[in-house]
C-alpha cells in the first residue's frame, strides 16, 4: 500500500517538475529576448499609407475581340 502511494507521489512530482521547468524556460526565453526600445518616447504620429487599387491593364487578348463595323 505504501509502495503504491510512493509511486503516485513520485509520478505527480515528476509531472509537476516538468511542467514548472517548461514554464520557467518559456518565461526565461520570452523575457530574455526583450530589447530596449524608445518607441514609447517618440511623439511622431505613424505614417498612414493610402489604400489604392491599381487600374486594370489591357491584356493582348483584348485586341483580338474588337469589332470593326
Amino acid at each position: 500500500m505504501a509502495n503504491q502511494k510512493l509511486m503516485q507521489l513520485l509520478s505527480f512530482g515528476f509531472i509537476s517538475f516538468c511542467f514548472c521547468f517548461g514554464l520557467g524556460i518559456g518565461v526565461f526565453i520570452r523575457f530574455g529576448q526583450l530589447q530596449p526600445s524608445n518607441a514609447a518616447t517618440t511623439s511622431e504620429p505613424p505614417q498612414i499609407l493610402p489604400f489604392i487599387i491599381p487600374a486594370p491593364t489591357p491584356s493582348p487578348e483584348d485586341s483580338v475581340f474588337t469589332l470593326n463595323p
